[in-house]
Parts: C-alpha cells; structure tokens; sequence
C-alpha cells in the first residue's frame, strides 16, 4: 500500500471520529464572576437550539442583570451565536423564548426593574413587563416596557407564561407582587395577548386573591367560545377581553392542579393536558375534557424522596401528542424524574436522575426535538435554603427517544487527534492517540452490533492491536474514556 492511498485513507477515517464526537451533546457555560439560568429554549430552523439565559453579576449590582440570546449547534449543542440585551440602570430578566416558524423570528419576554432605596432608606423595586422583538440574525427589531400597576409600590413581575394561539398570537399571563421576597403579598395577576411581532394586542390587569386562595398559573384559548380559560386551582372563562363569564359556567374547583409553575396545554380540540398533583405529593399530567374533569392522570414521581414541585418552568413538553415527556425534581434539586408517555399517558419509560448523573442540580425546562428526543435545561450550584442554587452555571442536557443520554463533550476537543490504520488490512491494527489516554479503552463490535474484542488501557501515542484472528468482514470501533464515547469509525478486515 503505497504512502499515498494511506494518507487519504486516515484523512476519512478522522473525518468519521470528528463527526461521530459531534452526536455527543452537552452544553455548559459558568463564568465566576455571573451566575446564569437558561430559563427558555426553541427548536429552530434547521433543527438549531435557540435559548434564553437570564444573568446576574456575583455580589454585584442587581440592576445589572443582563439577558443573552444563544444559537446552539443541533449536533453538539455548542454555542455558534450569541446576542446580549440590557438596559442602562434596570435589571432585565428573561422569561420565556417564543420562535415564529413562519418569519423566522422571535419574541422573549421578561421582566425589568430598578431595585434601590427610598428617601427613608427602605428596600424597593419598581417594575415592568419585558416585551422584545428579534430577527433571524438576533437584531433587535422593537422592545416595549410596561409599568407594572400599581407603580408607586414596590411592584416587580414574579412569574411569566404563555402559548401559541391557533391563528399564532402569543397568549401571556403574568403574575405580579408587591413584597421584595415573598410572591403571595398583594398580588395581581396580568392577561396579555401579542401579535406575531410583538405588538400588544389586549392586556387586562386583575387583582388576585390571597394565599391560600384559588391560584392561576396558565392561560389557554378557549376555542369553542371565542374567548380564553384562565387555569389554576379554579378554572375561569374570559371573554375576548379577559372579562370573566359566569354565564358560560360557573368556576370549577380542580384542586389536583399544581400551584406553582404548573403547565398547560391544549391537547386536542377537547382535551387539555395539565401537570397535577396525583396523590399527596406525587407528581404528574392528567388530561382534561372540556367541562375540566379529569378522563386520565398518570403518576412518574418516585416513591422514596418528596418531589414538592415540577421542572421549575416547565413540567411536560410535546410535539407530537403521542408522544409526551414530563418531568418532577425533588425539592433540594438532588433528584429529578423523566419520563415518556403516550397519548393515553400509559408511560413508555420513567427515567430517574440526580447529580452522580451530571445532570446538576436544578432543572428549569424542556423541550422535545423533533428527532424524538428531550432536551433539559438547569442550573447548577450549591443548594440554598428553599432558594435558587448559588454559584449556579448554565447547563443543557440532551436524552434521544430511549431516555438515554446522548453523551457528554470533551471539555477541548481539539486535544484529541485518533488515527486507525491500515484499513483495510489482513490483522494488522495501529490506533494512533494525540492526546491524554488515560484510561481509555477500545471495543471492536461486528455490524450485527456483538462486540468480539476489547482492550483496555491504551497508551498515548501509537497502539499496535493483533485483529489476525478475526473473520473478514466491516467492525465497529468505539474509543471510551471513562464511558463515554470520544471516537469511533469503521475498519475493514481483509
């Protein structure tokens, strides 16, 4: 064989081990001086990851938080693009992430708020609704800043939600407070419903009752009346202009939906699917008829920890209703559950998770991928008090359709340099590793899938492997370093 047809040969087969390191998929981001949430995230075109972090500076000015905007690659969830939005002497907070398919554009909205003291040296903040406009290229097209109500107290926006309407508009409810800590002081509850640009179309301001009193947590349109349902614990009907109708019917008392957080969404023309309390603290989904009785709920909590509230943003997520993913997290962030049902929430599998997976400890939502896959998204850090993680970094996670992890990147991929000749050949087999081997092993596997050999603890630098006793034929191989994939390709057996 001459150098020639070698070299060629080793120029594809590192092509191959480059393009296999790529369905590995982890992102990761921490910078010491911030702390970062993705608290939203889209499928885009060509399938691309879009995601809305929410940032703040490290025992610095809280006025200074800041909003980015990231464009991750589909194979490896590696950032390709990023944009920063603030606002000079406000705190910006990114809520929720909505993609147009249509226009290719997106609409994130938020919260703002100027955090400071008055002229009695008392805490406060005054608050606004968030609402921004960006193209493809993540230019900014419009933003709108409402002042929250009423704006003389201290008044900040707790809690943000919302889905598509059928004609596309973007249907909001907003929760609002008056207390600097706790959310269930004086607060009012927002309706909104915005155009595909952005535009506010209707918002309509409603105080909401005090603790312990019913809760709504999500907005949904109501398609048989022309009008909207406002859920929680009771379930209202509004009007085109979120005006409750008793006339329709009275308010029902769904006691099994969650409190806080909880989703929502319109399941077929009759049906809505709603994360709920199955029994005690047990976490789960139930569906809904159209008069709000349950017709099935399914329970994927363990039974062994207490799981006191659902993925923090998001508890379930779909595409195809036959296929749905939900999720509970247990309340110090330790654990989490992940599972896939159908469309009568039989489940397909039930996945549990904690840290020794490195799934980090607070998972914020997800979003099923149009491959049949689930991507989480969290935040990760030490655990405070019945608060948010400090210290936290950024994280997202991707599981295919068989709750498998999809795998974890090499923090510097370009150390690693694996060269497999000569291929083909009668037996002879040289693996070439640039880069830190240890504990790295190699696995040879036939095309039915059986592996046939494995060795273990190969060294940097040049490996010569005696493959004379194998059959003729195409085999796998596979590179792992601490059971994790870093590179595979075929070799022929001549």
């Amino acid at each position: 064989m001459n150098n020639k047809y070698l070299q060629s040969l080793i120029f594809i087969i590192i092509l191959t081990t480059i393009s296999n390191a790529q369905s590995t998929w982890q992102y990761y981001h921490k910078n010491s001086n911030e702390e970062e949430q993705i608290v939203s995230i889209e499928e885009i075109k060509n399938n691309d990851i879009v995601t809305a972090t929410h940032v703040i500076q490290i025992d610095g000015d809280e006025n200074k938080a800041k909003g980015i905007i990231r464009f991750h690659n589909k194979d490896t969830g590696e950032v390709y693009k990023e944009q920063e939005y603030k606002i000079d002497s406000l705190a910006v907070k990114f809520e929720k992430l909505y993609y147009n398919d249509d226009s290719h554009t997106f609409t994130i909205v938020g919260s703002a708020y100027h955090k400071g003291l008055n002229n009695k040296g008392v805490g406060y903040k005054r608050g606004y609704l968030l609402i921004t406009h960006w193209d493809y290229d993540l230019n900014l097209l419009k933003d709108t800043i409402i002042a929250l109500e009423p704006f003389d107290v201290n008044n900040y926006l707790w809690f943000i939600d919302g889905n598509r309407t059928k004609n596309g508009d973007l249907l909001l409810m907003g929760i609002s407070t008056t207390h600097l800590i706790k959310f269930e002081y004086d607060r009012k509850v927002l309706y909104l419903r915005l155009d595909k640009t952005g535009k506010v179309i209707k918002k309509k301001w409603y105080k909401r009752p005090h603790y312990y009193n019913p809760y709504q947590v999500f907005l949904l349109e109501n398609r048989e009346q022309d009008g909207y349902i406002s859920i929680g614990n009771q379930v209202y009907f509004l009007n085109n202009e979120f005006e409750k109708v008793d006339s329709i019917t009275t308010s029902f008392d769904t006691g099994d939906i969650l409190r806080y957080n909880a989703t929502a969404r319109i399941f077929s023309e009759n049906k809505y699917i709603i994360s709920v309390f199955v029994s005690n603290r047990s976490r789960g989904v139930a569906l809904f008829d159209n008069k709000f009785n349950i017709s099935k709920k399914v329970n994927i909590s363990r039974d062994d920890i207490v799981e006191d509230f659902p993925l923090a943003r998001k508890s379930f997520d779909f595409i195809d209703t036959s296929t749905i993913f939900v999720g509970t997290q247990e309340i110090f962030y330790e654990y989490h559950t992940l599972a896939k049902v159908n469309s009568k929430l039989e489940p397909i599998w039930i996945k549990y998770l904690s840290t020794n997976d490195t799934l980090g400890h607070l998972v914020w939502t997800m979003k099923a991928t149009t491959d049949g896959g689930v991507i989480l998204v969290g935040s990760q850090g030490k655990y405070r008090n019945y608060s948010l993680p400090l210290g936290r970094g950024a994280w997202m996670k991707k599981f295919d359709a068989n709750g498998n992890s999809v795998g974890i990147q090499e923090t510097n991929k370009k150390s690693w340099e694996i060269t497999v000749f000569p291929n083909p050949s009668q037996g002879d087999f040289k693996i070439e590793i640039n880069g830190n081997a240890q504990k790295i092993n190699l696995k040879l596997f036939d095309m039915q899938g059986r592996k046939v050999k494995a060795f273990n603890n190969l060294i940097s630098g040049m490996n010569h492997i005696n493959m004379y006793d194998l059959s003729q034929g195409i085999y796998i191989w596979k590179l792992e370093k601490e059971g994790k994939i870093i590179g595979s390709g075929k070799w022929v057996k001549k």
